[in-house]
Formats: structure tokens, C-alpha cells, sequence
């Protein structure tokens, strides 16, 4: 079955998508 790597995609993009800009906003608010 796909189903478990298409979830497993669908995560790590959801991942992605929260972690990322969350981590640049942690260096935009660290910088000054």
C-alpha cells in the first residue's frame, strides 16, 4: 500500500511548513 508513504510525505511536508518559518522567525527576532 501507498497509503503509509503518502502519509508519511503529507507529515514531513506539514513539517517542513511549521518548522521552517518558525525557525526564521526565531533568527529575524535573535538578530537585533
Amino acid at each position: 500500500m501507498q497509503w503509509g508513504e503518502s502519509a508519511a510525505n503529507s507529515a514531513a511536508r506539514a513539517i517542513g511548513w511549521i518548522y521552517v518559518p518558525g525557525f526564521v522567525l526565531l533568527i529575524i527576532v535573535s538578530v537585533p
